[in-house]
């Protein structure tokens, strides 16, 4: 057991040493302080040793940071950094668990693996990355407790970067925030990831926060993590080029202000996630363009996708269903809305705020068993739709308005009830037409035997 002030408890110059089974408490200074060629195993297997661990390190009580790591090629495996050996945060001001610290980004093959470690009771982060590239953080429990299942302190983030690019965040359960705002920190992939959420599906979020993930630098990637969060969002992002994929974004407090909240970001991909139980599922800020919503489904919201003045998006097939306000509020033209199933939403399925420019909704003149005639914008592409009320449940296909407005869709319907938008050439999407009835099927006619 170390114990000390001022310098660091283990300060390692050489490569390819193994530290494990310590308790090191008490100091200053980092901890562990890892520098030179690098290639060394901080750690173990937790099932293996006479320790109170095992073959992992406990940890605690240092000033700045737990393990500090300048060299490369680290190993930092399986040890409690943060909390003493029952498990409680150590007084005393802890900043950080582990912070990886480059004079300069290093290749992007040279990174340090930080796996199944337990890190709480920090202050600024448990994890802080500066100038750090290439590094796999996995499988780790950030801000809780060894089985992830309670919160442990009340750091701001969880993760937290400076100039930090290429790194893969995967398999941890973090309870507070991952935070790639500062300049650099692009091309990173936070992936299968529990923010703010156990494993079991209960909720680990007990104080307000920023977001679960907040993203201010490019080509980042957002994929496949389950988020339930206190504060503005589950996923902020505020920059251009970001991939936000295969998501479950939810807030079972209903305390976030939005599941996916884009603010003065541009090219913002956004597809295939599962966004409930926020006021607004999606929102697009202002200063938002050229954002492709795509594939999600997005129920249980106040209001579904909420876009104010921003311009040139694309809204396409998705499941926009059962919120409690609008399937879509819309406050700006150039907003393509195209191919979703938009049903049994509280208010409307479209809402245009007032003054938006954006065209008028279709007017359906004539629905038969093989065709839908009606009028609309001049040159617009009238979409057809079938539904149970006045909404779209089920995209029929589309058909071009003549110059004078004319349209005649030709197929068969399924209703009971049929609906059209209009959309004009510069993507602006109108409102949903009133229903119009289709008329029943003929009954079918039996053979009759002699």
């Amino acid at each position: 057991r170390l114990t000390g002030e001022w310098a660091p408890g283990l300060d390692i110059n050489s490569a390819n040493n193994t530290i494990k089974g310590l308790q090191i408490n008490g100091f200053q200074s980092p901890a562990i302080v890892l520098q030179g060629s690098g290639g060394n195993v901080i750690g173990g297997d937790r099932s293996r040793g006479s320790a109170i661990l095992g073959e992992a390190n406990i940890i605690y009580g240092y000033q700045f940071t737990g393990i500090a790591s300048s060299s490369a090629s680290n190993l930092i495996i399986g040890n409690q950094i943060g909390t003493d050996p029952s498990g409680l945060p150590a007084p005393g001001g802890q900043r950080r668990g582990i912070g990886i610290y480059q004079s300069s980004p290093g290749p992007v093959d040279g990174g340090d693996r930080i796996e199944g470690n337990v890190i709480a009771g920090n202050i600024d982060a448990e994890i802080y990355l500066q100038n750090a590239r290439g590094n796999t953080i996995i499988g780790n429990f950030l801000g809780t407790d060894a089985g992830g299942t309670a919160r442990v302190g009340a750091a701001f983030q969880s993760i937290a970067s400076s100039f930090a690019a290429d790194n893969l965040i995967t398999g941890n359960v973090i309870a507070n925030m991952v935070n790639l705002t500062d300049p650099g920190s692009y091309c990173n992939r936070v992936t299968n990831n529990w923010i703010g959420v156990a494993r079991n599906g209960s909720s680990l979020t007990s104080q307000g926060q920023w977001a679960g993930v907040s993203i201010r630098e490019p080509f980042n990637l957002v994929s496949e993590n389950v988020l339930d969060i206190v504060g503005v969002a589950g996923l902020y992002s505020r920059t251009s080029d970001t991939v936000i994929m295969g998501n479950t974004v939810g807030a079972e407090s209903r305390q976030a202000l939005s599941g996916i909240h884009v603010s003065a970001a541009s090219r913002t991909f956004i597809e295939g996630n599962s966004v409930y139980a926020s006021p607004r599922g999606i929102w697009l800020e202002s200063g938002v363009s050229a954002t492709f919503i795509s594939r999600n489904t997005i129920m249980g919201n106040d209001d579904g996708i909420s876009i104010d003045a921003a311009d040139t998006s694309v809204i396409q097939e998705n499941v926009i269903a059962r919120n409690g306000g609008a399937g879509v509020v819309v406050s700006s033209p150039t907003h393509r809305i195209r191919r979703n199933s938009i049903f049994e939403n509280a208010t409307a399925p479209i809402a245009i705020t007032t003054g938006a420019p954006v065209p008028q909704p279709p007017s359906i003149t004539s629905v038969t068993l093989s065709a839908v005639e009606g009028s609309a914008c001049s040159g617009c592409t009238v979409e057809i739709f079938s539904d149970s009320g006045s909404q779209g449940r089920r995209y029929e296909g589309s058909v071009v308005a003549a110059a004078s407005g004319k349209f005649t869709f030709t197929g068969a319907v399924a209703g009971p009830n049929v609906t059209a938008t209009a959309t004009e050439a510069d993507g602006s999407t109108s409102a949903f037409s009133l229903p119009a009835a289709r008329p029943p099927s003929p009954p079918r006619r039996r053979a009759v035997r002699h």
